[in-house]
């Protein structure tokens, strides 16, 4: 058996779609055929659906905002954690808190975060992210 060559056939059969669609049984399904019917996965294959994101998410925040590879790393953590919650769209709309960040303006920026809605939908976690944000301690 030759798993490369079963998944070669696989992917030539399904073919990729990106976004949801309804296979010819009418289900929602994604990728390579796979129906969301029922879905489960296992961690290990949550956590690789998730460290493919973040390296999208980081190269996107690269071409985004170029210069945020010189924050510290807890501040670039930050950013990519609320990139991944909000899309790196959403993030953008920061715009108050970047231009905090660029100019070294910690305090501020932390508090830019904290001025938002999603600080109110998701309080813990934006309290944890905007402390990162703000002077080091």
């Amino acid at each position: 058996m030759s798993l490369f060559a079963i998944i070669a056939s696989i992917k030539k059969h399904e073919g990729f779609r990106p976004t949801v669609y309804f296979d010819s049984r009418g289900y929602d399904t994604i990728g390579y055929g796979l129906a969301i019917k029922n879905l489960s996965l296992t961690e290990s294959e949550a956590a690789l659906l998730l460290q493919n994101r973040v390296v999208l998410l980081v190269s996107a925040l690269d071409n985004a905002i170029p210069w945020w590879a010189e924050l510290s790393e807890p501040r670039q953590n930050s950013l990519v954690e609320m990139a991944y919650q909000l899309g790196v769209h959403g993030l953008l709309e920061f715009t108050k808190m970047i231009a905090a960040l660029r100019e070294g303006r910690w305090q501020d920026a932390k508090a830019e975060a904290l001025r938002s809605e999603w600080a109110e939908e998701t309080p813990t976690r934006a309290n944890e992210i905007a402390a990162l944000l703000g002077p080091e301690e």
